[in-house]
């Protein structure tokens, strides 16, 4: 059974982009709370509502890890399917950065124009992340997303791509999408085809440009955490 809850959009996007100095103590706890249930349910419905035939499987009892003792380990297999057949695998790394984060960048949220940001600095997170000359990720933590990973679900054989996954308002050229996906040399010498990303925060403004106020996300970890939580408390 997949358990899904009601996500606001704009509640969350003014959480995570918006620098409130009294929410900041707390950001990180939420994050550890719902972060990646937030970001792989969000890569779901992105792409469940933008290609038609499309389902998404989020693996949660295999995450993927190099071989040996001290190998690498990432956040998510997803398997994206195409009308019922396996398309692509996705070895996934997320990563839940915002405005709270150090050095991290306002974003503010006009819900008239969800897209009226500075998008110089969603081209500069990026650039900080990606040196494209060279074909690398900057942050080895975010780098390991294109280490081979060992251990892909058996029922997932088909091709493995990776992916990252931000919360971060991020742009490459000033091309505002919530999906996209570079190539290189240097990716395929890894023994990839590319390297895709996705952009939460971007996503939920896309919804909001098309006036969507709630989505239903999948999110099974959140709702265990709750349901563990809620009975602690008299209301």
């Amino acid at each position: 059974m997949t358990l899904t809850t009601k996500i606001k959009i704009s509640e969350i996007i003014e959480l995570y982009d918006l620098q409130n100095k009294e929410n900041s103590k707390h950001i990180s706890s939420i994050t550890g709370l719902i972060g990646e249930d937030l970001l792989s349910g969000l890569l779901k419905h992105y792409l469940c509502r933008n290609e038609n035939g499309v389902d998404v499987i989020i693996h949660e009892s295999v995450t993927p890890k190099q071989i040996g003792k001290n190998g690498k380990m990432l956040d998510r297999w997803i398997l994206k399917l195409k009308d019922g057949k396996p398309e692509v695998c996705f070895q996934t790394e997320i990563k839940n950065w915002s405005s709270h984060s150090l050095s991290g960048v306002k974003f503010n949220l006009n819900t008239e124009n969800p897209y009226d940001f500075e998008i110089g600095e969603s081209d500069k997170i990026f650039n900080k992340i990606w040196d494209k000359n060279n074909g690398e990720l900057l942050d080895p933590s975010v780098g390991k997303v294109l280490f081979e990973m060992n251990n892909k679900p058996n029922d997932f054989n088909v091709k493995v791509q990776p992916l990252v996954c931000f919360w971060m308002p991020i742009t490459n050229n000033s091309n505002i999408q919530p999906f996209f996906t570079i190539n290189h040399e240097n990716i395929n010498k890894k023994g990839f085809d590319n390297l895709s990303f996705f952009s939460g925060s971007i996503y939920l403004r896309t919804l909001l440009k098309d006036k969507i106020e709630e989505i239903e996300i999948e999110m099974p970890n959140v709702i265990k955490r709750m349901s563990l939580i809620t009975p602690l408390f008299i209301n």
